[in-house]
């Protein structure tokens, strides 16, 4: 953040009032030059104050807007000045603009007048109708006075700019006086700008970088250049007119910049300052330029800016190292602004990471006109400024701090893509080429349609190339050469699939890229290997489960799964699709060559041994009995030994619904729900002794519990119902095993707000689950609330006949085959996990819990993801990597067992289920032999795709085959469970309200720890779970960051040892090193032990030193004693070092002893009569003293 410095405006006036103040200084000035008509100050203001008059009495009052459509003229800016004076607000209409375009601005402004000329009128037209229009030209007779206007402030508009919209129009941004007049004020220490300089109006004065251009000239009493329409299209009559009409200010986009830039001759112009604004500098387009100027004349300045926040923002000079920078740099924010970096709940982000634009300060405009809901939706209260009407606006723009302070602009939220599940920074990629010595500029856009979006790439070349093969005129020798430079820095997801060489950017009215105008890629363009489409059946068919799976429309023989978007949880459904048509292909095998081709060959090589196609499920007879599934029976087996065991197995959802809600069709909703899904309405009964499914009836519905809560503290009694309804038990035998409960609570506004609560019990749902049943709520609701049919389709099966089928498949030869590999995989693996914590274990496991959220930097996240597809693994077995290298660490042990959930859904029937499918893997690591980060990377890999291809058996039935010791105190075969959540969750909303997760503090220990991540936008975020009985919150926060600090350096550097990793933050190596090791100086080190003992004496003579059975000696009397002994061991020959045996019972000769050796300069070795005679007299005779003080116990031992 940048801490806001005020400074002394001129707040009192008005923009005109500023010319006004020139003019009275240098009448005589040239103020405006245009195609030969030259106006001074005096003249321009006796124009504009005719004009001025004319408006007042046209009844032009303060606020008022005022339309003004004219051709680039002196005209224009008369008119412009004059309503200012007149104490309107201008609306600019560029007539080079469209018709429809400037229509519309005219009647969402509604104008109390229009200005218009020839040019003006007909580019208006019809809209013109029922508008008084004024030729600016057209006043002689008014008076030249600057004219009175009363109840006018620095507070009143001064102009309306309009700006694109994302709905497609215009939105018009009101912008004060005051605004504008501390723009210059503020940047005036920067600049110092004179009254010498010459300006230029390069851009259309619909634009706001004009107002920079134009007020900036006539605020300092300099010359403005109006440069004709037809010279702004030509980037060589452009600087002509620069050198003849010796312009020293130029503000140009870098578009515009690049194009101009190949004119410029160093000795023919005069120019102090070009500054860059309205859109992204690529530092790397300046190269040229610093190679044949001077380092800073004249000086380049890049500034960041928006229409909202009065044209500037940011300041930063540039210099020729700059040049050679990838990032866009726009340095610090202006004086009187403040700029927050923040994340998407508004929070400041860390130094270095990514976050969006918020600026608050003097420069933020009144909103958007007519626009009450994107005004308050873009500029919003500043809680960071410390005042109550502090505002500041969103921008949508996105930027990071550097390490020196510096900003460095990252792009638009917008210029974010999601291609294939990946979320791609577009202006990422364009710094990775502009790095390229032969690219000078480079874009990089997404292309067609959501599912099947493609990268393509525009570039300029450097005047000299420094490659060949780019330098090359085919375009497939560019293209293939850029992509090899960029396949070595990006992951492939972000190398563009087309690179296209250009002359020059288009660019818009304004001189901004035009990225519509960018051509279509040729098919020279493409740096792949050519598309071949499938061939044979088996390729056919495949291609199109890729393309179902993936999202994608085209898929080709060479196109690999993983780097068309898939991922470890996609690849086991597409296993289960090819299980469909009779191969059990191994995960490994796809891994290992995922393209279309390999594949094929692969499931062709199984059919010719003589896989048999996976048969499909069959439905069950509702009139027998239902059979649970494997994890079923075993929960409900934990259930019946304890009922809190049960409760722990919870799937709470709490949902805050804001608008307008329909309960009546949200209860039809969630009915329609609880009949399409038997899991849901299943119970577990005990018939004879054995456990059977029992379904509710699907016509009776979910019952839904509705509550008001209380005006008073509302927010504190939705937290406390929120998990009562969590930790509510449910009975297995009666059920319902979900409970739908529906809230209401009162807010200020005139809005609605409801939270939905839906609790599952584990049963009979899980996470996978959760995907499914909020986009079936969604599309129900969205139905019944237009009197709709449900648009679901049926279900082929339901969870019982899953249940059977399961029990059937998982038989015979697959069922021994699965066991054996388990059995071999655990044998001998370790009982428990032996981390150190901050309690003894309990006897008996509890379920108390709690947890630390855990978010990965959208930095450390792209590099996870680029290190994981350089080592040709997923997300997943990065993270478990890192995860297992940290329990190592804290346990000691080489030997790691951990829980990883798998979703199970190896079948494709039963994808669109709701039920309990999913299964815990338990993987074993190794970390023997001091493995490197690749070495530990294979391991996991192999362990967790072979764990992958045998996970159909049931994790109790794991337990039951390798039977682990077992204890209350902890879980068999693993005690910490890592859950990486990339199931689809699926697009869903609620029509009419905006639906958002409730947090909650419903928590539970099934575990020691228990890590959930998962993909959130650009960033990994989760949390560590831990059992409240074995850890504290301290500890866990510290595991959490050993865990970042080894996925961080796994990414830096894969080659080194795991054990070699740091896991120490600075914080904590302080703490450990420094503040828990300081050293006290003050002990006297040159007095022995006895000489302390000699200063008490001396002090506290009487003082009592030794008590014993009755027997009470002073310091004085114990002293005098060890002093007697003392003396006798000297004559018996004692010297320093020489070592004295001592062996006495307890007494007060004991001390005595031990004080006359240590005063006659030995050293005591205590021989305790207590210890064996074979203990004593080893050491004796290793000792070997010179003498052995010894009683009567002593000599006996």
């Amino acid at each position: 953040m940048h801490d806001q410095v005020t400074s002394e405006y001129s707040v009192h006036l008005c923009i005109h009032q500023l010319f006004e103040a020139q003019v009275a200084c240098s009448p005589e000035a040239t103020a405006l030059v245009f195609e030969g008509e030259v106006l001074s100050y005096g003249e321009l203001n006796a124009r504009a104050n005719r004009l001025a008059h004319r408006l007042i009495a046209l009844g032009v009052r303060p606020d008022q807007r005022v339309a003004i459509c004219v051709e680039r003229s002196a005209a224009m800016v008369v008119g412009l000045m004059a309503i200012l004076k007149a104490g309107g607000a201008y609306v600019p209409l560029d007539p080079e603009n469209s018709g429809a375009r400037l229509a519309f601005i005219l009647g969402d402004t509604a104008p109390v007048l229009v200005l218009a000329d020839a040019a003006g009128r007909q580019a208006l037209g019809d809209a013109l109708q029922a508008h008084t229009v004024l030729d600016p030209r057209d006043v002689q007779t008014e008076a030249d006075t600057s004219p009175e206007v009363n109840g006018l402030t620095p507070k009143n508009l001064a102009y309306i700019i309009y700006t694109s919209g994302s709905t497609g129009q215009p939105k018009g941004v009101m912008v004060e006086h005051a605004q504008v007049v501390r723009l210059f004020d503020t940047t005036h220490p920067s600049f110092g700008f004179e009254a010498s300089d010459v300006w230029c109006l390069f851009h259309s004065f619909a634009f706001d970088f004009s107002v920079w251009e134009l007020w900036g000239a006539l605020r300092y009493g300099g010359t403005l250049v109006l440069v004709p329409q037809a010279i702004t299209r030509s980037p060589q009559a452009f600087y002509q007119l620069i050198c003849e009409q010796g312009v020293t200010v130029l503000n140009q986009t870098p578009s515009a910049f690049t194009a101009l830039m190949e004119y410029l001759q160093p000795s023919s112009d005069h120019l102090r300052y070009v500054i860059f604004g309205g859109e992204a500098l690529r530092p790397s387009t300046l190269r040229d330029w610093y190679g044949v100027r001077e380092e800073s004349f004249p000086q380049l300045v890049n500034m960041y800016g928006i229409t909202e926040t009065t044209v500037h923002v940011t300041y930063y000079p540039l210099t020729s190292s700059d040049a050679q920078q990838a990032d866009s740099v726009i340095g610090q924010c202006l004086p009187d602004l403040n700029l927050y970096l923040l994340d998407a709940h508004g929070q400041p982000v860390p130094m270095g990471e990514v976050g969006e634009m918020y600026v608050g300060g003097a420069g933020v405009a009144r909103g958007y006109l007519n626009r009450p809901e994107l005004t308050a939706e873009r500029f919003l209260h500043d809680p960071f400024a410390g005042k109550a009407d502090a505002r500041m606006y969103r921008s949508g723009d996105l930027a990071r701090y550097l390490p020196n302070g510096n900003l460095a602009f990252m792009g638009r939220n917008d210029d974010q893509v999601k291609i294939r599940g990946f979320r791609i920074e577009l202006g990422e990629i364009a710094a990775k080429l502009a790095e390229h010595p032969s690219i000078r500029e480079a874009v990089v856009v997404a292309q067609g349609e959501e599912t099947d979006k493609r990268l393509v790439a525009y570039v300029l070349m450097q005047s000299e190339v420094h490659d060949a093969s780019v330098d090359s005129e085919t375009g497939l020798a560019l293209a293939a050469t850029l992509r090899d430079y960029l396949s070595s820095r990006l992951p492939d997801y972000m190398v563009p699939s087309a690179f296209v060489r250009m002359e020059s950017f288009p660019l818009t009215a304004n001189g901004k890229l035009d990225r519509k105008a960018l051509p279509v890629p040729q098919e020279d363009a493409f740096a792949r290997e050519a598309y071949e489409a499938p061939l044979g059946e088996i390729e056919v068919l495949l291609a199109g489960i890729w393309s179902e799976l993936l999202g994608v429309e085209q898929v080709g023989r060479h196109d690999s799964f993983f780097a068309l978007g898939g991922h470890s949880l996609m690849a086991v459904r597409l296993v289960s699709r090819i299980a469909a048509f009779g191969a059990e292909l191994p995960l490994a095998t796809l891994f290992a060559s995922p393209t279309l081709k390999a594949v094929a060959l692969a499931i062709e090589a199984q059919r010719n041994a003589g896989a048999v196609a996976r048969a499909s499920i069959r439905t069950l007879s509702r009139d027998e009995s239902l059979p649970l599934s494997f994890a079923q029976q075993r929960l409900w087996f934990l259930a019946q030994l304890d009922s809190g065991i049960s409760d722990a197995y919870h799937i709470p959802l709490a949902l805050r619904l804001r608008g307008q809600l329909n309960v009546t069709v949200l209860k039809q909703a969630l009915d329609a729900l609880w009949s399409r899904h038997e899991a849901l309405r299943s119970v577990f009964v005990t018939q004879e002794g054995e456990v059977e499914v029992r379904l509710l009836a699907s016509d009776q519905g979910l019952p839904l519990r509705e509550i008001d809560l209380p005006g008073s503290d509302a927010e504190t009694e939705l937290a406390r119902l929120c998990t009562e309804e969590a930790r509510a038990p449910f009975d297995l035998a009666t059920g319902p095993l979900i409970r739908a409960c529906l809230i209401r609570v009162p807010v200020a506004s005139s809005a609605d707000e409801h939270v939905l609560l839906l609790t599952q019990h584990h049963i009979v749902s899980d996470g996978w689950s959760l995907g499914i049943l909020l986009p079936e709520l969604s599309a129900l609701y969205s139905a019944f609330s237009n009197h709709q049919a449900s648009p679901l389709s049926p279900l082929a099966i339901q969870y019982p006949d899953y249940a059977a089928w399961q029990r059937q498949w998982l038989s015979g030869e697959r069922l021994n085959e699965q066991a054996a590999y388990w059995k071999q995989a655990l044998a001998d693996a370790p009982t428990l996990l032996d981390l150190p914590t901050d309690r003894r274990r309990p006897e008996q496991q509890s379920l108390v819990g709690a947890s630390v959220p855990i978010e990965l930097s959208a930095e450390l996240t792209t590099a996870l993801k680029r290190f994981s597809q350089q080592q040709g693994v997923t997300l997943f077995m990065t993270v478990l990597s890192a995860w297992a290298a940290v329990l190592s660490r804290l346990s000691g042990q080489e030997d790691i067992v951990i829980g990883a959930p798998s979703a199970n859904r190896g079948h494709c029937d039963i994808e669109p289920l709701i039920g309990f499918f999913v299964n815990t893997l338990a993987l074993r690591i190794d970390l023997g032999d001091n493995p490197s980060v690749t070495d530990l990377i294979a391991r996991v890999r192999e362990r967790a795709l072979k764990a992958q291809d045998h996970q159909d058996l049931p994790f109790e039935q794991v337990v039951e085959i390798t039977q682990p010791p077992r204890r209350l105190s902890h879980t068999p075969l693993f005690q910490v469970v890592f859950a990486w959540q990339n199931y689809d969750a699926g697009q869903w909303a609620l029509p009419g309200l905006e639906a958002s997760h409730v947090g909650s503090s419903y928590e539970v220990a099934r575990f020691d720890l228990e890590l959930n991540l998962a993909e959130a936008g650009d960033r990994i975020v989760g949390a560590l779970g831990y059992a409240m009985a074995l850890f504290d919150a301290a500890t866990i926060e510290r595991h959490v960051g050993y865990l970042k600090t080894v996925l961080a350096e796994m990414t830096r550097d894969a080659s080194q040892t795991v054990a070699k990793i740091d896991l120490l933050e600075a914080s904590e190596r302080t703490l450990l090193l420094k503040t828990w090791n300081s050293v006290d100086e003050s002990c006297p080190a040159h007095l022995c032990m006895h000489q302390l003992f000699e200063e008490q004496v001396a002090s506290n003579t009487e003082a009592t030193a030794l008590v014993f059975e009755g027997e009470t000696l002073s310091y004085g009397e114990l002293n005098v004693r060890a002093n007697r002994l003392a003396h006798r061991l000297i004559a018996l020959g004692v010297r320093p070092d020489q070592r004295v045996a001592i062996c006495v019972e307890r007494s007060a000769a004991m001390v005595v002893g031990l004080m006359a050796i240590l005063k006659a300069g030995g050293a005591y070795v205590p021989l305790d009569p207590e210890n064996s005679g074979a203990r004593l007299a080893f050491i004796l005779g290793d000792t070997a003293p010179v003498l052995v003080l010894a009683d009567a116990a002593g000599r006996q031992a």
